[in-house]
């Protein structure tokens, strides 16, 4: 406590003397105690769950940082880390040092490629007959593309449509003569008339012009010959 000497005369009933000033600087002692004695922390309170009625020492635990070690960043950096459900977003990412060895290729079929997504291609049947298809799956080809021509057909060349119910070519010649040109139409009116092949008129005897014209399925074919022009013709449709 401050000095207070001086004062303990007035108490006791003593004659000694005691000066105004004494007495002044007495009760300004007195005050600052009673200040100093407001400012001090009761000792029943609390620091992170810790009393003050001794020294208290914090762990990392009371400030919130119980998962805080102090190994490097080096090391840290080269720790093996597994997330779960996490999305790692942004475009400065990279990830690097995948291998194919840690790339799991079991069968597995949700990120098979498919009409609607990019993706893995899905697991070969182990069958020689069958291709990847558009739609992300493997099939064998139809028979009906595999057969190539079909049987061979006389056609007609008097000047009227004829249809014909498959792709395929009109296949022949025409002897030409000198005063007739010959023409082949084709399309999807029943009299075509869009010139596909045509033939001029020829001065050599016997000279023949072969041609060979693609017919669309379900089109139609006219041959028109020149005078005196005949004409040998086959189709040859496609299976």
């Amino acid at each position: 406590m401050s000095d207070v000497s001086g004062v303990d005369n007035l108490n006791s009933g003593s004659t000694g003397d005691v000066s105004l000033t004494g007495i002044k600087s007495a009760v300004d002692n007195l005050n600052a105690g009673k200040a100093e004695s407001s400012a001090v922390v009761p000792n029943t309170r609390q620091v992170a769950g810790h009393a003050l009625s001794a020294d208290v020492t914090l762990s990392k635990s009371d400030v919130g940082l119980g998962n805080v070690d102090n190994s490097s960043d080096t090391t840290k950096n080269s720790a093996a880390v597994t997330l779960t459900n996490k999305t790692i977003a942004g475009g400065s990412n990279t990830i690097s040092g995948i291998t194919e060895a840690m790339q799991s290729t079991s069968d597995v079929t949700t990120l098979n490629v498919s009409t609607s997504k990019h993706g893995y291609a899905p697991k070969a049947p182990n069958d020689t007959t069958k291709f990847l298809r558009g739609d992300g799956s493997w099939n064998a080809i139809p028979g009906a593309y595999l057969n190539g021509f079909g049987t061979w057909a006389s056609a007609t060349a008097d000047g009227t449509g004829y249809q014909v119910t498959t792709d395929g070519f009109l296949v022949g010649s025409f002897a030409q003569t000198s005063t007739g040109a010959s023409y082949i139409y084709t399309d999807s009116a029943a009299t075509p008339t869009t010139q596909r092949v045509g033939a001029a008129p020829s001065t050599s005897a016997g000279s023949l012009t072969p041609f060979m014209c693609p017919v669309k399925k379900n089109d139609y074919y006219k041959i028109v010959l020149g005078t005196g022009v005949s004409c040998t013709v086959f189709f040859l449709p496609l299976s």
